[in-house]
């Protein structure tokens, strides 16, 4: 298995290619650890079939954002999934 994985405190982000068999039990596994299964437990996955491995290795990164916006303390998720700030529905704003 090869990709990248990056954690930060707002959740996982995973890009990662292999055979199906293995990307599910990776999938099944990762859902089950009591340390990081909170991150894995109930997301939808996509998936993209390939004619040629899109990696060439396996990359595991802890960041301060996985999109990084360069704004301190926009908040993020609580482990229990609950929003740390509030949310501005679309269009409330002004134009700018």
């Amino acid at each position: 298995m090869l990709g990248t994985v990056l954690v930060a405190s707002e959740g996982v982000n995973r890009m990662l290619a292999a055979p199906a068999d293995r990307i599910n039990a990776f999938i099944a596994s990762a859902a089950q650890d009591p340390i990081v299964g909170i991150a894995f437990a109930d997301i939808s996955y996509k998936r993209t079939d390939y004619e040629r491995f899109p990696f060439s290795r396996m990359m595991i990164n802890a960041k301060s954002e996985i999109v990084p916006l360069g704004v301190d303390d926009l908040g993020g998720t609580s482990a229990s999934g609950g929003s740390s700030y509030a949310w501005v529905p679309f269009g409330a704003l002004p134009d700018c």
